[in-house]
């Protein structure tokens, strides 16, 4: 009998035999602080490779525009509001955020205003044009997703476009991301997490007998907390985050305003009781279940597994299949949150492009938020047994039962 004949194989083309990318022509909304750290990455990254992946066609701030369809000189730009504060108009290409957008037609818009908490705006128009001129979006504002995560990604699947939100939520912490995959074949049941870096850097100096206004002012030195830095130590920003990741991983609408909040102020170290300083401190913890959240400052053991320095996130996922899932990194610092928006830009050149949407009818029935409650005070106790899991530059720790 005759051997059946074995179908010859493509050899798999090399690196050099392959069709290089094209530049990607970029827009970056917003060139503040997280704005102009990506801009300096993507001129390096440019520079490295030797020829340029990352195109900026267009770079905006309030007080206007600069446009070039050949790529604006970044170092320019970056040196002109570092200088005057201010970006003002250079190109041809003048107008409101969608009209420029109008005309440059980017590939791709980054969105990186920092939104209202009531209203999303103006980042939620920013996305919404940035769709309809076919670009795919990236965005570290949290307001519009929180506010409009279901109406933002319908329109995104309308059109055929992605939205990356990845960033709103723990900075380089890969929790998002890993929503779709990962998290999602385990079926989440609680998230308990360290949310706002710039908040756990505070509480760390005050444990440590630092003054209120000093520990703030610090961590602004240290490009960790905004001038305005209230929204973070009330808890609206973590509020914004607990929405997010409840869409995400639940697949349905949370209120941010429903969400109860903690407030850190200058009385918070003092509620420590004298006997247990240097071995207890607060941290400002976001529990999140099916139908739920709350931001509570809750009392940690220093040196425990609560204990993240500085603007460390830190994210403890509980799931119905897989036992417990540790995340932790950097959650705040425009270097680190421009970390996380290349890593953005990566996954869409690299063809992923859905955006992630869970709906209700995607859940697994689950008794567990019935038997977990939201905990109202105490420690929060870290499991044993913890066996840890690299993926990529992060680590992923799973309790193995």
């Amino acid at each position: 009998m005759s051997a059946t004949p074995v179908p010859a194989i493509a050899p798999t083309p090399s690196e050099s035999d392959r069709e290089p990318l094209r530049a990607r022509d970029l827009a970056i909304v917003g060139f503040g602080r997280v704005g102009r750290a990506l801009a300096r990455r993507l001129e390096q990254q440019n520079g490295w490779s030797g020829s340029r992946r990352w195109r900026v066609v267009a770079a905006l701030d309030t007080s206007g525009a600069w446009t070039d369809p050949n790529g604006i000189d970044l170092v320019a730009a970056l040196g002109e509001k570092d200088r005057e504060g201010r970006l003002g108009n250079r190109g041809p290409v003048r107008g409101t955020v969608g009209e420029v957008l109008e005309r440059v037609r980017p590939d791709v818009v980054l969105e990186l205003t920092r939104g209202a908490v009531v209203s999303g705006e103006p980042g939620t128009e920013h996305i919404l044009r940035a769709l309809a001129v076919g670009a795919d979006v990236v965005t570290a504002n949290k307001s519009p997703i929180a506010r409009f995560y279901a109406p933002i990604l319908d329109e995104a699947q309308r059109r055929q476009r992605s939205v990356r939100f990845g960033t709103t939520v723990g900075g380089a912490v890969p929790l998002l991301s890993l929503a779709p995959t990962l998290l999602a074949a385990a079926a989440p049941v609680r998230v308990d997490a360290i949310l706002n870096g710039t908040t756990n850097f505070v509480l760390q100096e005050l444990a440590r007998g630092v003054g209120f206004e000093d520990a703030i002012g610090k961590a602004q030195r240290l490009g960790i907390a905004e001038a305005d830095p209230s929204w973070d130590l009330d808890g609206r920003d973590a509020s914004l985050k607990a929405a997010i990741v409840h869409q995400a991983l639940f697949g349905s609408e949370l209120a941010p305003e429903a969400i109860p909040c903690d407030r850190v102020t200058a009385d918070t170290a003092r509620r420590v009781p004298p006997e247990q300083r240097g071995r207890v401190r607060y941290a400002s913890v976001t529990t999140i279940l099916p139908g739920a959240a709350e931001v509570r400052l809750r009392r940690i053991r220093e040196g425990g597994e609560w204990d993240v320095p500085g603007s460390t996130c830190l994210a403890r996922v509980e799931t119905r299949y897989s036992g417990t899932f540790w995340l932790r990194g950097p959650g705040a610092g425009p270097d680190e949150v421009a970390t996380a928006l290349l890593a953005e830009l990566e996954s869409l050149e690299r063809g992923a492009r859905a955006s992630w949407r869970r709906r209700p009818a995607d859940l697994p029935p689950s008794d567990v938020a019935a038997k977990t409650p939201i905990p109202r005070s105490g420690p929060v106790a870290p499991p044993s047994r913890i066996a840890t899991l690299r993926i990529g530059g992060h680590t992923a720790r799973g309790l193995r039962r």
